[in-house]
């Protein structure tokens, strides 16, 4: 299973439109410093999958 895209792990969420204090606060994070965030996520929720599917695949493996 190849691991999604950015843009298919936002489809999947179906995030909400922001609420005017949301947009306040991200309006106060410095320039960079989101992209910083989201780029960590992924890389832990990348890497987790990854770790989730060799599990599962060596769990088969042994049944």
């Amino acid at each position: 299973m190849p691991i999604p895209t950015l843009a298919e792990k936002l489809e999947w969420l179906k995030p909400a439109p922001a609420t005017a204090h949301e947009k306040y606060c991200a309006d106060r994070v410095p320039q960079g410093d989101y992209e910083i965030g989201v780029q960590v996520t992924n890389d832990i929720l990348d890497e987790a999958m990854e770790i989730f599917v060799r599990s599962s695949r060596s769990y088969a493996l042994q049944s």
